[in-house]
């Protein structure tokens, strides 16, 4: 039971969580139980390639490639737990939950204003039959990521106002606009991670090694590929997030990424000119693994925000549980 949600199941499940985004593939199994929080285990994370050209085409080749080598370490944690007579239970899953980034996922708005999710049919496609091989016949329900997941972080931070959720992925920033608990606008700027990745190693002089090493260390200014960069990513959530928040005034900005990179674009945003965003003064803060723990039992010991995010969800959502 989910000490952030409070609710009661008759029985413990497992549940198989996906993560795909547009840069990697994540997987995890996720036991929930009445009796305590979430226990992911079996999490493994597949990293496609970093391409030097946006080719939707490439892109969503390696993501499947990823997609299938993540599914098949999960099939092989549940198949040991099924040999193990004490620990069958926790290898069978029940039901999968499939999250999907941008683009494989776009969200738009009805006239009543409710937001609808649409999911790429061949990519749709490729996921089933990739499913189905790899873990069997269980029924499993698709979402995008930020529709999901953002809402989740004002209660975990005890915010009621409103605020704004950036998703930094690969390839893709999201934002998300969450008034009333629920997702009231949404925007998506072609800039990630790999954006940063290809600018210091084309433009910078430095292997990609080096370059993901530098965003280990805190953030700093001083090399002119990079700024020119940042500024780049800072002026495009700065125009976006006006829009967005053309009738609602935010206090808190919520950053979403893997590590080592939130707390680093926080930063980033932190030292740029926010007024567009914070019309009354505000913050800016990173999505941190150490955020999420309280609220489960267990997790690998190198924590995926986003799978952990995801296991919170399962949790909660009594629809299927």
């Amino acid at each position: 039971m989910s000490a952030l949600f409070g609710r009661k199941r008759e029985e413990g499940k497992t549940a198989l969580v996906v993560d795909i985004e547009n840069g990697s593939v994540g997987s995890a199994l996720v036991y929930l139980s009445p009796q305590q929080p979430p226990k992911l285990f079996g999490e493994v994370r597949r990293r496609a390639p970093l391409l030097f050209s946006r080719s939707a085409h490439e892109l969503s080749r390696h993501i499947e490639k990823a997609a299938r080598e993540a599914l098949i370490h999960v099939g092989e944690v549940a198949v040991r737990l099924r040999a193990h007579p004490n620990l069958a239970h926790l290898g069978t899953p029940s039901h999968g939950h499939i999250f999907l980034h941008a683009p494989w996922s776009t969200m738009s708005f009805n006239d009543a204003g409710y937001p609808m999710v649409a999911v790429a049919e061949d990519f749709l496609s490729a996921m089933r039959s990739l499913h189905t091989t790899t873990l069997g016949e269980i029924p499993f329900f698709f979402h995008a990521f930020g529709a999901t997941t953002a809402p989740l972080l004002p209660p975990l931070y005890e915010i009621t106002d409103d605020s704004l959720i950036c998703v930094v992925s690969s390839e893709v920033v999201e934002l998300l606009l969450i008034s009333g608990g629920a997702v009231a606008g949404y925007a998506t700027i072609p800039f990630g991670t790999h954006t940063l990745l290809r600018t210091l190693t084309v433009h910078g002089g430095m292997s990609e090694h080096e370059a993901r090493s530098l965003f280990t260390l805190s953030y700093h200014h001083g090399r002119e590929a990079l700024d020119a960069s940042v500024a780049h990513y800072s002026a495009e959530v700065r125009d976006v997030a006006r829009e967005l928040l053309a009738n609602h005034a935010v206090g808190e900005v919520f950053v979403v990424a893997h590590e080592p990179y939130a707390e680093w674009f926080a930063q980033a945003l932190t030292h740029s000119e926010l007024e567009n965003i914070f019309t009354s003064g505000g913050r800016v803060r990173a999505v941190r693994p150490h955020h999420i723990t309280p609220y489960l039992a267990a997790h690998a010991r190198k924590p995926d925000l986003a799978l952990m995010l995801g296991s919170l969800f399962a949790d909660y959502r009594p629809s299927v549980i």
